[in-house]
């Protein structure tokens, strides 16, 4: 899929100074820099739903212990405990 993004000519230019060195087109860095922020906002919208509504947290005994990990009224599965031994 090809999308158009409309840039200033300044940072087209300062992508064409980070490719400049390599064989790499000017979309390069743009897209790792797109993918990078996209995971902080990402990030960055859970920690703040996370602030809205609280999520489940366990003590280290409870990992531990393989306790309460599960949704209320949720059956474990086979592949839900690791084996023992």
């Amino acid at each position: 899929m090809s999308s158009i993004v409309r840039l200033a000519v300044a940072i087209l230019w300062r992508l064409a100074a980070l490719s400049g060195g390599t064989v790499r087109t000017r979309a390069g860095p743009a897209r790792e820099t797109m993918l990078k922020w996209i995971a902080e906002l990402e990030d960055l919208h859970l920690a703040e739903e996370r602030l809205v509504t609280p999520a489940k947290l366990w003590s280290h005994r409870d990992l531990e212990a393989d306790e309460d990990l599960l949704r209320p009224g949720a059956r474990p599965t086979a592949d839900a405990r690791p084996p023992t031994g």
